[in-house]
């Protein structure tokens, strides 16, 4: 049976019907992958109304994981989240015939739609070769483009694919204003999710952005949830409120605080009780000092 996320619309609907998380792969404090861990959560992204789950090679932390451990990440999410809302899968830095293997094995243990992320040196690519390797993995899964691969991907690019190809769909990583000039060659044919924030979305919402990455929705869905009822209910100073109140606030703590933003996330993950916050060396982790400094804004906030 064919993969119903080859239709742009059934992808559109996933990412529009809630705010999207990205999955912070969970690891032990020897650096073990916990895929006990990967599992509840991914449950609990779902029982908290999430329809569609990112894995990405940088929230994922794909960049510390080996071929086999991807693809088992990747297989853990999908028999978890067990067909209640759309797995956007990826792997990192795979060479063609990896890469088209890997999309392969995704399919077979019922992956929805799969990003795959070219590897990259010193301009080594182009757009006829990105395209090329981007077309091999639509011919096996539902195809979503990562905007930041290879140092940015051009609208040459986006306008040699689409669904035709299995191309389905863009995950924009790039740094405003890139989707202003990106969208009109997306918009039409291909969904589009904006990066990991609100005020992103809310940047691109007017050129036809159709979801976004969320932050909270990581650990604490409710506000980002309140978010997506303003903006949708078309309260737009609600929305910036919340923006304001909750996602520039948590950046902003982290600068002032000497926390890296993805340390700071999986700080949230670990203080609701969802999966420790460690990843593997040489990337870093919030202290035990620093994660009660998270706990106090988070009660500040009154997020818990």
């Amino acid at each position: 049976m064919k993969n119903k996320y080859y239709d742009v619309s059934a992808v559109r609907e996933a990412i529009h019907a809630a705010p999207v998380p990205s999955i912070s792969t969970p690891f032990l404090k020897n650096g073990e992958i916990d895929y006990k861990s990967l599992a509840t959560y991914t449950d609990f992204l779902v029982e908290s109304g999430a329809k569609a789950l990112l894995l990405t090679p940088g929230d994922s932390h794909f960049a510390v994981l080996g071929d086999e451990e991807q693809l088992e990440v990747n297989r853990v999410v999908v028999d978890a989240c067990n067909h209640r809302a759309m797995v956007i899968g990826a792997a990192d830095r795979m060479y063609y015939n990896r890469m088209v293997e890997f999309a392969e094995k995704y399919r077979d243990f019922g992956g929805d739609l799969l990003i795959p992320f070219a590897p990259d040196w010193c301009s080594y690519t182009t757009d006829d070769t990105l395209v090329e390797y981007y077309k091999a993995c639509g011919k096996v899964a539902p195809t979503m483009l990562l905007s930041c691969n290879c140092g940015g991907l051009s609208n040459r690019i986006y306008d040699s694919v689409g669904p035709e190809n299995g191309i389905v769909a863009v995950k924009d990583d790039k740094a405003l204003p890139y989707g202003t000039k990106a969208l009109p060659h997306i918009r039409d044919k291909m969904a589009y999710l904006s990066g990991g924030r609100m005020e992103t979305f809310l940047y691109y919402a007017p050129y036809g952005a159709d979801g976004y990455l969320a932050v909270f929705a990581r650990a604490f869905p409710d506000v980002d949830k309140r978010f997506w009822s303003a903006y949708n209910n078309g309260d737009l100073a609600g929305a910036v409120k919340i923006i304001e109140d909750y996602e520039i606030a948590f950046f902003d703590w982290c600068s002032a605080n000497g926390v890296h933003w993805d340390s700071g996330i999986r700080g949230m993950i670990e203080i609701a009780g969802l999966a420790p916050r460690y990843t593997r060396h040489p990337f870093t982790h919030i202290t035990d000092e620093q994660i009660e400094k998270l706990r106090q804004f988070l009660k500040e906030k009154k997020v818990i």
